[in-house]
């Protein structure tokens, strides 16, 4: 499954197959099928992402 993260408010960080990217409000990360993420929050405020998955 393809997984598509949007965030909404914050920041963070998003380790996607051991390489990082920021995250800030207006970001989009395109997840492909297996890889290996996982999403941090590095701040003190709230992350909000919305979040769906394409299946192909």
């Amino acid at each position: 499954m393809w997984e598509v993260f949007y965030v909404e408010q914050g920041t963070g960080i998003i380790k996607i197959n051991e390489r990082e990217y920021i995250l800030e409000k207006g970001v989009c990360v395109l997840v492909e099928p297996k890889e290996n993420h996982e999403i941090i929050n590095n701040s003190d405020d709230n992350l909000i992402i919305n979040y769906f998955g394409v299946i192909n």
